[in-house]
Formats: structure tokens, sequence, C-alpha cells
């Protein structure tokens, strides 16, 4: 009987000593990260999240939990352990042997633009004899951009048609034909004069020749994002700013200096979202990454404030005003824009259904966009 009780007494200290020593090195040497693989995306496009784990020492780990979160908008193939409240919750469990490094790739879909962050991780081991667990945070930034598809509908087609019009009109009119600044890809919208035979011939596909412009026009975009009513429009206003997105992505392919001012903030600088007038695909992606960033959470700054200085100058400028409200303070700042003498027009999106009552003094100016 006594040996019996030795023999307890040191298997109980040996099973003590062994799973202190696991739980005292498990997370040594012991690397977790995960990386989005694209890190700009489009709403709606598939993107793919890989973990990486890696236990550079021999001891083996019989099971560890890697735990992290990511917001709800990203959406991923439903797993086991896995929950969503406000916020989306991995809990995936691997078992490694010594030396050995992991990688496992998840898939989603974003279903709203937006500037997503994976903002560190947890991992949870567990000892021998799954007695015993320990919880381990490592540090991860990772980030995610998620650009808004460009607004598309038959109507919004025609009303950019009816812009190309004048656009042309105000190109051929400031163009110095004197000034080269490149060639490009024949659109629909260009001028049959500007197409450069030349280059035509050597590529084989139509061509064009871009002229530098003697003034200093350019388009401007005003996405007023402000929501005043008792029932928030919440769709209404993610579609103004794919609506926005839409109408850069027309405004720079026409070689158009386009400028973008919002009154909602920046989830970064907490400053109100501004891009300075700019050409170029590489000003593209600098409208997209700031759309992306604005925070739809927070109200917006009032337009009068926000607005209110660029609504009082006179410019050549043609101004495009986006928005889904139509309350008295923002119309009442579009009539002094107009009374000023200034060239603009308000895309105003409405659900079906919805009345429109616009001034009349404003309605030439307004293009509708049922939603």
């Amino acid at each position: 009987m006594i040996k019996i009780l030795i023999v307890a007494l040191i298997a109980l200290v040996f099973f003590r000593l062994l799973r202190a020593f696991f739980m005292r090195n498990w997370s040594k040497d012991l690397e977790v990260d995960v990386t989005f693989l694209q890190p700009e995306l489009v709403e709606g496009e598939t993107g793919r999240l890989t973990e990486v784990i890696t236990n550079r020492k021999r001891m083996s780990l019989p099971m560890i939990k890697v735990a992290f979160q990511t917001a709800r908008e990203l959406i991923f193939e439903k797993k086991n352990g896995s929950t969503t409240t406000d916020q989306f919750y991995h809990n995936d469990i691997f078992g490694m042997s010594g030396g050995e490094r992991v990688t496992r790739t998840l898939s989603f879909v974003p279903s709203h633009f937006g500037y997503y962050r994976i903002n560190g991780l947890e991992v949870i081991g567990y000892d021998l004899f799954f007695t015993q667990k320990e919880l381990q945070s490592f540090d991860v930034d990772r980030t995610l951009y998620v650009y808004p598809k460009p607004f598309h509908t038959e109507k919004f087609a025609f009303y950019l048609r009816q812009l190309n019009g004048e656009i042309i009109t105000s190109k051929m009119a400031s163009e110095d034909p004197f000034e080269f600044r490149g060639i490009r890809e024949y659109q629909p919208y260009d001028d049959m004069r500007s197409i450069n035979w030349k280059a035509t011939a050597k590529t084989g596909d139509l061509k064009v020749t871009q002229k530098n412009p003697t003034s200093s026009k350019e388009m401007r975009i005003i996405l007023n994002l402000e929501d005043e009513g008792i029932r928030k429009k919440e769709d209404q206003i993610s579609d103004c700013v794919r609506v926005a997105a839409g109408l850069a992505q027309h405004l720079i392919k026409m070689g158009m200096k386009t400028a973008l001012y919002t009154n909602a903030t920046d989830v970064i600088s907490r400053k109100t979202a501004t891009v300075e007038a700019n050409i170029g695909t590489g000003h593209m992606r600098e409208i997209c990454r700031q759309l992306a960033r604005l925070n739809l959470k927070e109200k917006a700054q009032p337009a009068k404030d926000c607005f209110g200085a660029l609504m009082c100058e006179t410019t050549e400028n043609m101004t495009c005003f986006i928005s889904c409200n139509a309350y008295p303070e923002f119309t009442q700042l579009l009539k002094q824009y107009k009374n000023a003498g200034n060239e603009f027009i308000w895309y105003y999106l409405i659900k079906h259904g919805d009345l429109v009552e616009i001034d009349d003094v404003l309605m030439p100016h307004v293009k509708i966009l049922k939603i």
C-alpha cells in the first residue's frame, strides 16, 4: 500500500512539474500572424486572409487556439466556434509538432466599403493533459481598404453622357494645341480630331493626343452626407458615396482635374475629408482611399459650416453636388451658389416612391437618382 502511495505521489509530482514546465515554455519561440493578402478591395470582391503559426522550438503543442476579431462587414464562411455580434470573432484550433509551420487561408467578401483593422490577437495554449490553459497576446496591426463600388444605373449613365457634352465643349475651348501632355487610349467621348493617327498605326489601337489646358478649370465634387431627418437614410448615404466614386472615376478618365469635398470625417485624421484637385490613376486611388475612410457612424458636420466658404465664391469650375437630403439649409446654400452665377449639378438620391419636393429655381440643376 505504501509503495502504491509513493508511486502515486511521484506521478503527481512529475505531472505537476511537467505541466509547469510546459506552461512556462509553450509560448516561447511561437510566432503568430494574420495578413490580408489583398490590402485593397472593392465592395463585393473576394478577399483572402492568412493565418501563419510557426513553432520554432522542439516541444510539440497539442492544442492552441488562435482568436482575433474582424468587422462584421467582412463576411467569412461560418465556422464552428466563431461568433458574430458587432464584430466577427474568429476561433481557430491548431495542433503543432516541434519546428512546424502552419498556414491557413480564409476567404471573405466585404459587404460594405470602409477602412478595416485587425488590431492584436490572442492565443490560448493548453497543457499536455488539457487540464490547464493560458492566454498570450500578440501585437498585430493589419489594415484593409475596401473601396466603394462605383454607382451604376442606366439613369446615372445617361446623366454622365449629358455631362460629357458639357465637358468636351469646355475642354475644346481651353486646351492649348501646342502643349503636348501625352497619348492615351481612345474613349467614346473623345473628339475624332484628337486621334493621333501615327500612334494608332504603330499600336493598332485608336490613340488620342492629350493637350494641356490653358486654364485651371476643374471639376469639384461636393459630397453632402448630413442626415437631419428623424428616420436615418443609411442606405442612401452609402449610395451617395458610391455615386461620388462613380462620378470621380468618369471625370478622371476624361482627363479632368477633380477635387473632392465632404462633411464626413476621416476615421484616421478625425478631420473632414478633402482631396485636392488632380488627375491620373494615382489620384483616383487617393479619392477611393479617402471615401473608404469616411466615418459614416458619426454625424456629419453641417453643410453650411463645411462648404460655406466654397459656396460664397464665384468660380469657373463646374461643381457636382451629391446629397440624399433636401432640407432647407442645404437648398438655401444651393440658391446662393446659383445666384453667384456658378455652374453646378445636384445628384439627388431618393427611394422609389418618394416625393420630390424641390424649389422650381433649383430643378434645372437637379438630376434625380432613384435607388
